[in-house]
């Protein structure tokens, strides 16, 4: 199991009469009741595509910051200099 799949994992849960729960807000939030096994699979592939989505957005946001740094650098040094 990699890092994705626990972090999927850890939105499920099983109730106490054995259905399987979808916590979309972690479990402090309400539980919503997954009538089969074709939704969970649907639920879980979404969740990695999302969290996939994420990780390269943010990934982009912190490489475009940390090049706009360097130009502001180099721009401040050429001034100075």
């Amino acid at each position: 199991m990699n890092i994705l799949d626990s972090m999927v994992q850890n939105a499920f849960k099983k109730s106490d009469d054995g259905n399987d729960l979808f916590y979309p807000s972690g479990v402090l939030g309400k539980g919503r009741i997954i009538p089969n096994e074709k939704e969970k699979k649907k639920i879980k592939d979404f969740l990695k595509g999302y969290y996939i989505l994420n990780f390269i957005l943010i990934l982009g946001v912190v490489i475009t910051k940390a090049y706009l740094v360097f130009i502001l650098l180099a721009i401040i040094s050429y001034i100075i200099y």
